[in-house]
């Protein structure tokens, strides 16, 4: 489930209280406005982005919280990038039983991805993210993954 977070505080879940799904369209319409993005595992783990720091924040279910930048701060710090973006996807797998029915299995996430891309002060577009795993493992991508 991924929930965002807002400046003014205004907070949208991704289901609603009524178990409704919401598109993630409505994080994309007030995006200018967006603070954090967080994405909540079934086991109790939740990984989050600030794209107002660039910082990325892990908190594993009963561990202590891990906070990394997703630039390096020497050449990229947030101050200096101009269009920042959300990156959030999630990448499935779906397969097919050609021998039976040929009808297609339930899809299969692969991973959730969630982090940031921006402009350096030259233009060049550059952009990091996590790749977010069913079982809480994850992995840092970039520019050359």
């Amino acid at each position: 489930m991924w929930r965002a977070h807002f400046r003014d505080g205004f907070v949208i879940d991704e289901f609603g209280e009524n178990g409704y799904e919401r598109s993630f369209q409505n994080v994309l319409d007030r995006h200018n406005a967006l603070e954090t993005l967080s994405i909540h595992l079934d086991n109790g783990d939740i990984f989050t982005v600030d794209i107002t720091k660039g910082l990325f924040s892990v908190n594993k279910n009963g561990q202590e919280v891990i906070n990394f930048f997703g630039l390096p701060q020497d050449k990229c710090a947030q101050e200096t990038l101009s269009n920042v973006r959300i990156i959030y996807f999630v990448r499935e797998c779906v397969t097919f039983n050609l021998s039976q029915t040929g009808a297609p299995r339930a899809a299969n996430t692969q991973f959730v991805a969630l982090g940031m891309q921006a402009n350096l002060p030259d233009g060049k577009n550059i952009k990091r993210y996590i790749a977010i795993y069913p079982n809480g493992v994850f992995d840092i991508r970039g520019e050359n993954d």
